[in-house]
């Protein structure tokens, strides 16, 4: 598009050239015309592309998004008969140094949906610490278990989770 606009500028400037001569010659606009037409329509092009992507990788979100809904409406909570998810990958939290600095430390207590997979779909804080809460959301998204069931099938599983922060 840069490219189309340069060139429709350099148009421009050969249109005034030529309106202040006696004998005009218009080779050279006819040239850069032709130029600006051919940048135009790949630009145009470009832009139905990348449009295309764009849509397509919303719709990828949206299936994402409402895959995790059908999981957290489905999820029981680890209870009674429902063996709990054991975990088998651990992802420490990152504590943020601007945390580190301020010396705060603590437990932030998350809400966790651990699906069918074992993996984590979704997680929420139930319980605080400012400065700490993103860290430990990013950690616990990570995490991986060996699925929850129930009569010996996996289910998904909503539990909670707490994530300790110590200088």
């Amino acid at each position: 598009m840069q490219s189309a606009q340069a060139t429709w500028s350099q148009l421009q400037n050969e249109l005034d050239a030529q309106s202040g001569r006696w004998i005009k010659h218009y080779d050279q606009a006819r040239l850069l015309a032709t130029q600006v037409k051919e940048k135009a329509d790949k630009a145009r092009g470009d832009a139905q592309i990348a449009r295309a992507r764009f849509d397509s990788e919303e719709i990828e979100k949206k299936k994402v998004v409402a895959e995790r809904s059908r999981i957290r409406a489905s999820a029981v909570r680890v209870a009674g008969p429902v063996r709990p998810p054991h975990k088998i990958k651990d992802v420490a939290p990152v504590y943020p140094e601007i945390a580190r600095s301020a010396r705060i430390d603590g437990t932030v207590q998350l809400e966790a949906t651990v699906g069918q997979d074992g993996k984590v779909v979704d997680a929420r804080v139930l319980q605080s610490v400012p400065m700490l809460d993103q860290a430990a959301l990013d950690a616990v998204q990570q995490w991986q278990y060996e699925p929850a069931t129930q009569n010996g099938k996996p289910i998904p599983v909503v539990m909670k989770v707490n994530v300790k922060f110590q200088r």
